[in-house]
């Protein structure tokens, strides 16, 4: 009996969306809006009138935000095997880009910003991680601003949250870390 009457609803929804709606985006958001499917047109804050049958709305918070980057098994410099992870505090500055030009923005900026710690961990050797932290901060800082801008990403600071010594050992799964020294926590500010 339900699939007997699914076409009303669906006769309904097309119906619903031959008439204008209305959308408010909040002043800590931004959005686009695809008119025709291939016209972008960026939303600031406030109310937006659309069609549904011709536009399709995305929005996105543009404030200050956190991205905590999982761990990372690399290789220093001087052949030493250490476990990175880090946070990124950013916010989007060219919502358009972000959103126009990214399938899914928030995975692949996550996999940029872990790509800019695998860069500054892998090119420098052991001592230069455990003992020049403001200067580690400064490289990933600059080098995950440098990577994200393209994706309309402004990066406030980049930061080391944890960092140890392993010995990586691979099991038929994967790669298994053991923790062995080393344990390292950067402030985050």
């Amino acid at each position: 009996m339900e699939n007997a009457f699914a076409w009303i609803g669906k006769i309904a929804e097309f119906l619903g969306s031959l008439f204008p709606r209305i959308t408010v985006i909040m002043s800590s958001h931004r959005g686009v809006k695809y008119v025709w499917g291939s016209k972008v047109v960026l939303l600031e804050p406030g109310v937006h009138v659309y069609w549904p049958i011709v536009t399709q709305l995305e929005t996105v918070a543009v404030v200050r935000q956190v991205l905590d980057l999982k761990s990372q098994i690399l290789e220093t410099k001087d052949g030493v095997t250490v476990v990175a992870s880090g946070i990124v505090v950013y916010d989007i500055d060219d919502a358009e880009t972000f959103l126009a030009d990214n399938e899914n923005a928030f995975e692949s900026i996550s996999e940029v910003a872990m790509s800019a710690i695998r860069k500054v961990v892998v090119n420098c050797d052991l001592e230069e991680l455990r003992e020049g932290r403001a200067r580690l901060d400064s490289r990933l800082t600059r080098e995950t601003q440098k990577l994200l801008r393209a994706f309309g990403v402004h990066v406030e600071y980049a930061r080391l949250t944890d960092f140890a010594r392993v010995k990586a050992i691979h099991l038929s799964g994967g790669p298994i870390a053991h923790v062995e020294t080393h344990q390292y926590a950067s402030p985050t500010q």
